[in-house]
């Protein structure tokens, strides 16, 4: 194949699942994100998480502390789903006074399916 001047190339991809309506935030000795899911295929969610660290790269694989819970099923696209990072049970890792990035994710149940993010939170502890 020759390729001369200009080429474009795009991509179609429709992510499994979407992280919605995302807050997360200090209150009191622990970080709580609230947030909604919406599935956009008819497989289950496998599970949502919590996730911090201090690069705001957070996610699954790169996390110093993390909530995670387990779905295996369907999801009402109206509930908050809310988890919780206690900050004391984590103090070796999170240290006061330093800030951290947080983020919500979640995974849908298909093969070499990936979380999908809302966007990174930075909290000063």
């Amino acid at each position: 194949m020759t390729i001369k001047g200009e080429t474009k190339l795009d991509f179609k991809v429709q992510p499994y699942i979407r992280v919605k309506d995302a807050s997360i935030e200090k209150v009191g000795t622990k970080v709580i994100a609230k947030f909604k899911l919406q599935q956009t295929v008819m497989n289950n969610v496998r599970k949502i998480g919590l996730y911090a660290h201090p690069e705001p790269s957070v996610g699954e694989p790169m996390r110093v502390a993390m909530a995670e819970q387990e779905i295996n099923g369907a999801i009402d696209p109206n509930k908050v789903y809310q988890l919780e990072i206690d900050l004391p049970s984590n103090s070796n890792v999170l240290k006061a006074g330093n800030q951290y990035f947080f983020r919500a994710g979640a995974l849908i149940d298909a093969p070499e399916s990936k979380f999908n993010y809302a966007k990174a939170v930075r909290v000063e502890l």
